[in-house]
């Protein structure tokens, strides 16, 4: 944090599993996949960094500050310990289709995660950065800053 030009960087390592319903015809890398049916995605280790400004806001009398930049279009991740794809009726249940596939998807990890994370990314750092201008309205500025003696 630089308090003077009110720069702050929001660093989060988590593991995220991500579950519901897909429907997807399309292609996984260069292999064609259709199905529709419950999913479940595990990502294990997860570092999301994203820069934000602080403004301040005034609240029954006291100053607080505020997420106020595009943040969303500025974030980085990296996933430290793999991801895990698991789709439920995969080719209309088709196992002899649908195996090799998930077995690719699984060990290509890397490649499919940099493909279809960054909406993912976008919505977990929504809800990050709402928790955090949550407790920054919450708390007064100030509160924030350990006085000298």
């Amino acid at each position: 944090f630089d308090p003077f030009t009110q720069k702050q960087l929001l660093k989060i390592t988590c593991d995220v599993t991500l579950s519901g319903n897909y429907e997807v015809q399309g292609q996984v890398l260069i292999l064609p996949v259709e199905g529709k049916g419950k999913y479940k995605i595990d990502i294990r280790g997860i570092t999301v960094k994203t820069p934000f400004n602080l403004s301040h806001i005034e609240k029954s009398g006291t100053s607080h500050w505020k997420i106020n930049n595009n943040w969303s279009e500025i974030f980085k991740f990296k996933v430290h310990n793999g991801t895990t794809f698991h789709f439920e009726n995969l080719f209309n249940g088709n196992k002899v289709l649908a195996e090799p596939v998930l077995e690719m998807m699984n060990t290509n990890w890397k490649v499919i995660v940099e493909e279809i994370s960054p909406p993912i990314i976008k919505t977990i750092i929504g809800y990050e950065v709402e928790a955090v201008n949550s407790l920054f309205g919450a708390v007064p500025a100030e509160e924030f800053f350990i006085q000298q003696k």
